[in-house]
């Protein structure tokens, strides 16, 4: 009797909750060694059994793990960007690339398609980087006409 219901439900759980595979698109980098991993798996190991228990001893060692990870993580990264850098043949370029990849950031992909310039929509290039220019040439003008007129009607007063 256990069986068959053992059976319905499970044939039930697995038509709602198919398995799925999941891949992790890990990408490597250079400066994560094997002893890095290891180490890592050790702390998420010690992260876990500090959760699970209220020990100050084995959360003082957790915590000073932690620190001597990271320093050992941070001196792998510098002598990672060290090597590339003495191997680059641009310099500049290679310290402004690692800059931005530890900054998190990444290349400006916003293109602009078209401007509307008094409501008419403007797709060439060229017409645009015109627009830009006689704007931001003429744009000192007007502040510069803006302010004379206040000064003017501020003297009235």
């Amino acid at each position: 009797m256990f069986n068959s219901f053992l059976d319905t439900y499970l044939k039930t759980f697995y038509s709602s909750f198919p398995l799925k595979r999941v891949h992790i698109n890990k990408k490597h980098k250079n400066w994560i060694t094997s002893g890095i991993l290891t180490s890592c798996k050790h702390k998420r190991e010690l992260f876990t059994a500090c959760g699970n228990n209220n020990n100050p001893d084995l959360l003082k060692h957790c915590k000073s793990y932690c620190k001597i990870l990271s320093a050992v993580i941070k001196e792998a990264k510098k002598l990672n960007y060290a090597v590339k850098i003495k191997k680059a043949s641009n310099k500049n370029k290679t310290i402004w690339n690692i800059v931005n990849l530890e900054s998190n950031k990444t290349g400006n992909t916003d293109k602009i398609n078209a401007l509307n310039i008094n409501w008419i929509p403007i797709s060439d290039c060229q017409k645009m980087a015109n627009e830009f220019n006689k704007y931001f040439s003429t744009i000192a003008k007007s502040i510069n006409t803006k302010q004379n007129k206040l000064l003017r009607s501020r003297k009235s007063f």
